[in-house]
């Protein structure tokens, strides 16, 4: 009979952990735009590095690399790296560059940032359509795999 109860216990456990983490996070909340979308600019540097290295696997497997290193063989796997390290570099010589002049610009989104930098509406509207239009397109896609 306990031994049966033993997963429920688990399950409840780990359900009652993430209310009580979600409560801590909404009581810490500041409800504006940079809280939100920034996470109020105090993302530290383990937590992006996971986060852009877990985007770029993603970008990988949608682009089908798996299969590639399946078709090829394990000599296709160094394509991860060189990618990854892509990422850092970029990063490196223009994320911080970008994160300093955003925080102190004010900056959120890659439009404001192309407006602030160039000051074209039109320019702004543009990059801002074309990024709507690709997120769109890859949710889409990635979300319709199985169709």
């Amino acid at each position: 009979m306990l031994e049966n109860l033993i997963p429920y216990l688990f399950i409840g456990a780990y359900l009652l952990s993430t209310l009580i983490i979600e409560i801590i996070g909404y009581r810490s909340q500041k409800n504006t735009p940079e809280d939100y979308f920034l996470a109020d600019r105090k993302i530290s540097s383990i937590v992006l590095f996971f986060t852009l290295i877990a985007t770029n696997f993603s970008a990988f497997a949608f682009l089908g690399l798996s299969g590639a290193g399946y078709r090829i063989g394990i000599s296709y796997y160094p394509m991860i790296g060189f990618g990854t390290a892509l990422v850092g570099i970029t990063f490196y010589f223009i994320g911080y560059k970008v994160w300093l002049l955003g925080k102190e610009q004010g900056l959120i989104t890659p439009s404001e940032l192309i407006e602030n930098r160039l000051p074209s509406q039109p320019l702004k509207l543009l990059f801002l359509a074309v990024m709507v239009i690709f997120t769109i397109k890859k949710s889409f896609i990635s979300n319709n795999r199985n169709c």
